[in-house]
């Protein structure tokens, strides 16, 4: 796992506060994104050898995602996913197979929906993505 300079890390999490700020205001999520994209740009490249980049990435994610963009929070998740122990994260697992099922590419979505539930247990869906646990249930892929 790469680490970055102090001086750097600590303007990479004043830019991702001030993202997550605009993002909580009505119709912040321009501001937001454009703000994690300014962070992400100063992550040494690859971005995705630092621990930063799964939860930038996962941020961006949802910018996009809220503003109807479906494929680019794709490929924003699964950036996240390719950093350092993306691929454990729920949150992401999460992300990512709600937007594939919605795209309907459900045998990638049930993949990573079923690691979600297996590193958090059902309760990843509360908050509105029950009907996702459900279609694990209806596929027979869970048995609750």
């Amino acid at each position: 796992m790469a680490t970055i300079e102090p001086n750097l890390l600590a303007e990479i999490n004043r830019l991702a506060e001030q993202g997550n700020m605009y993002y909580e205001r009505e119709n912040g999520e321009r501001q937001a994104l454009n703000t994690w994209r300014s962070a992400l740009s100063l992550l040494p490249k690859p971005h995705t050898d630092y621990d930063e980049s799964v939860w930038l990435y996962a941020c961006v994610g949802d910018a996009h995602a809220d503003l109807g963009n479906p494929q680019e929070a794709l490929r924003s998740y699964e950036a996240a996913y390719e950093g350092p122990e993306g691929h454990l994260n729920p949150y992401v697992l999460l992300q990512m197979g709600k937007i594939l099922s919605d795209i309907g590419r459900w045998e990638l979505a049930r993949d990573r929906l079923l690691r979600a539930y297996m590193l958090e247990g059902k309760e990843i869906f509360d908050g509105g993505d029950q009907p996702y646990l459900d279609r694990l249930r209806e596929d027979e892929t869970i048995n609750l």
